[in-house]
């Protein structure tokens, strides 16, 4: 599937992408990587978090020009999607832009929810089921399974230098100076 979504055939089907999996599987870097490859194929690509796109959308008060930049792109990546509490004025923010490019324009999307979890995560189950009937319609759906690259690298590094692994993740930073 990977190199399927490479191909960026879905772009011009306007098709959208969702990476689920638990945190520090690759799915920012692989959203990245996609988003590269269409910009040199001269898409028009728009890189945010789902955090910056609310805060953003809040302040231009959801307005056609604020949505202009969500949606006059071929591909929007939106990634973090699940991370931090949404409440219903966010929720509906984020429906806005997913309705706006219903059809239009693809989205790829990272999180670390399953789209079951999705319906108490956006705070209203009628949104988000509205909000997943649009964005699933059209879909490829790609599920990351496994540990935390990041992780373990950190416990590669302890066991290296003799330490437990188990400790060095657990454990605080110790103070440095004095």
């Amino acid at each position: 599937m990977v190199k399927e979504l490479g191909n960026l055939r879905f772009l011009s089907r306007r098709e959208n992408v969702l990476l689920m999996g638990p945190p520090g599987v690759g799915k920012t870097h692989l959203a990245i990587a996609i988003g590269v490859e269409a910009v040199r194929a001269g898409h028009k690509v728009y890189f945010t978090t789902l955090e910056d796109m609310i805060r953003r959308l809040s302040r231009a008060q959801v307005s056609a020009k604020g949505l202009r930049v969500f949606t006059g792109c071929s591909l929007l990546i939106t990634c973090e999607v699940g991370y931090l509490p949404m409440g219903a004025r966010e929720a509906h923010l984020f429906f806005s832009v997913v309705n706006a490019r219903y059809e239009r324009g693809s989205i790829l999307v990272t999180t670390n929810k399953g789209v079951a979890e999705w319906g108490e995560y956006l705070s209203d189950p009628t949104l988000a089921a509205a909000l997943l009937d649009r964005f699933l319609h059209h879909c490829h759906v790609l599920n990351i399974p496994g540990e935390s690259y990041r992780l373990k690298e950190k416990m590669k590094g302890s066991a290296a230098r003799g330490g437990s692994t188990r400790e060095s993740v657990i454990r605080k930073p110790e103070k440095r100076g004095g």
